[in-house]
């Protein structure tokens, strides 16, 4: 058992899971937490907000019948068994998102959900009661009860997910911020990596976070002995007044004139995404940056420029679709790219990537786009390019496909127990399971178990989207992240069979000669 202290400074009983957990199938791929991101986007427009908070909420998720057992813990006293959702549970916080979304599906567009922390908004006090009143009702009917100490009701500036939301923007919450001011200079690798996670948390909203972290970052890496440097302590004191500033981002609301202004070098791309406010300026709505590969740092200018868009605009992109918005670049060769008839085959392939926006590409020098031009410079390194080849949309896109196929099922199910026949023990040292994910075992790593009806769609991704390259190459792809059975013959036929290398390939060996009469030897 271990006692943990809550804000309000009372006890809650915490019983480690941790052996019950490991044998648990999680649930949160089926049902995952909502993204935060996502639901502060919701908040746009709203300058009343009302904050429900539920009195131990787990607590109100009852246990079934034939479950309990497995919650048994031991005391002096005797040994107990829950009831009621216990905190420690691997799946205890999906259970409770899905359980708390459904009872409030109808009030989906009034209230932003985020397991037991409700935030009601509203345009105005009037709307806030009534969404305040739907709320409550739904609540009641279910069953749930709210702890009212913890709540707040319509007002302009609420705490939220460990933000503090207003009319204005969001910022980092006061009390993230005074925890940041107090904290004292690190004194073991410990402390550091505890004020990175503090800080981490709101990078969005510190210009060239990974810059100015770089150093501590470098200081919690395995093998590196503690020593605490003056640039330690400048950068240390640099991220605290950075935070203790609280900078404000706009939300975003999709009426106001938009743009992406975005910047390149050879060290790294960037995109700012800003939006005209009442006061005729422009404020950021959200920054993205990344470092350049070391194929890109060999790029053309020109390139580097047309691939910052197209990143810029991949990453804003649930924002950009349906949106009539301007691109600012400080390349004015890039301005005239949509009208050329002929361009390189790179720049064709990003411009094709484009064409789902509607935009607009307006030049302006360098002197005036310092405030990207910095990010580009100082890319963060949290933001890594990956080969189209192995981004996934949805990373539980081939878990998906794992779940519906027969074979692959068969596996997973012998993997959650422990292994009884000669069979069991074969698949247990050919497969593993992690994160609810199947993967083969192989001299490289753990491979993705690609199901069947994913693999043409795989290869096609492996071999026609990347130049048509050849069997070896296509399979050295593929073997980096994926396996299925016979894969090489798989990828033999498929390329074998591809249209554009039958068209292109050239015919080897010797030519076929010209007629002629056949030679008279005798009559």
């Amino acid at each position: 058992l271990i006692l943990v202290k809550k804000k309000d400074g009372t006890d809650r009983m915490c019983v480690d899971y941790r052996k019950l957990n490991s044998l648990t199938v999680r649930d949160i791929y089926i049902y995952p937490l909502p993204r935060i991101d996502d639901q502060l986007d919701r908040l746009q427009g709203s300058k009343y907000f009302t904050s429900l908070d539920m009195k131990s909420g787990y607590h109100q998720v009852p246990i079934a019948e034939a479950s309990k057992h497995l919650t048994t813990f031991v005391t002096p006293d005797g040994s107990f068994e829950y009831n009621r959702v216990p905190f420690g549970l691997t799946n205890a916080p999906s259970v409770f998102q899905r359980i708390i979304s459904k009872i409030l599906v109808s009030a989906k567009s009034i209230a932003a959900v985020y397991l037991d922390d409700i935030l009601i908004h509203s345009e105005n006090i009037e709307t806030g009661l009534a969404n305040l009143r739907t709320v409550l009702e739904l609540l009641r009917n279910a069953g749930l009860t709210l702890n009212l100490s913890k709540c707040t009701f319509l007002m302009t500036c609420v705490s939220y997910l460990g933000f503090e939301i207003s009319s204005e923007g969001i910022r980092p919450g006061q009390a993230k911020t005074l925890a940041v001011k107090e904290f004292k200079k690190p004194s073991n690798v410990h402390e550091v990596r505890q004020f990175l996670g503090l800080t981490g948390y709101f990078r969005q909203f510190i210009k060239d976070y990974a810059v100015k972290a770089k150093c501590l970052t470098s200081k919690i890496k395995k093998g590196q002995s503690w020593n605490w440097r003056e640039e330690d302590q400048r950068a240390f004191e640099e991220l605290k007044d950075a935070l203790v500033s609280r900078p404000v981002l706009v939300l975003y609301n999709p009426t106001y004139p938009t743009e992406v202004h975005t910047v390149a070098s050879k060290l790294g791309i960037a995109g700012i995404l800003l939006q005209e406010q009442s006061d005729k300026r422009l404020h950021p709505v959200a920054y993205f940056s990344r470092q350049t590969t070391s194929a890109e740092e060999k790029y053309h200018s020109y390139e580097l420029e047309t691939l910052a868009v197209v990143e810029s605009l991949r990453k804003f992109r649930v924002y950009l679709l349906g949106l009539n918005f301007r691109v600012v670049t400080d390349c004015n060769a890039l301005k005239a790219t949509s009208s050329k008839k002929e361009i390189i085959p790179r720049i064709a392939r990003w411009w094709l990537q484009l064409q789902e926006f509607s935009f607009s590409v307006h030049y302006r020098p360098g002197g005036r786009m310092k405030h990207v031009d910095s990010l580009s410079r100082n890319p963060s390194s949290s933001e890594k390019p990956t080969e189209d080849i192995l981004r996934i949309d949805r990373a539980d896109w081939v878990l998906s496909g794992q779940l519906t196929d027969e074979k692959i099922s068969h596996i997973r199910e012998i993997l959650l127990k422990p292994p009884q026949t000669d069979h069991d023990h074969h698949v247990y040292k050919e497969y593993a399971l992690r994160d609810g994910r199947v993967y083969r075992i192989t001299a490289r790593g753990l491979l993705w178990v690609i199901p069947r009806g994913m693999r043409q769609q795989i290869v096609r991704a492996a071999h026609d989207e990347l130049g048509h390259f050849g069997v070896e190459k296509t399979l050295h792809r593929l073997c980096q992240h994926y396996w299925f059975p016979r894969m090489k013959a798989y990828v033999e036929k498929y390329i074998k069979c591809c249209i554009s290398c039958l068209y292109s390939k050239k015919t080897t060996g010797p030519q076929e000669g010209f007629l002629h009469p056949i030679e008279k030897i005798a009559v």
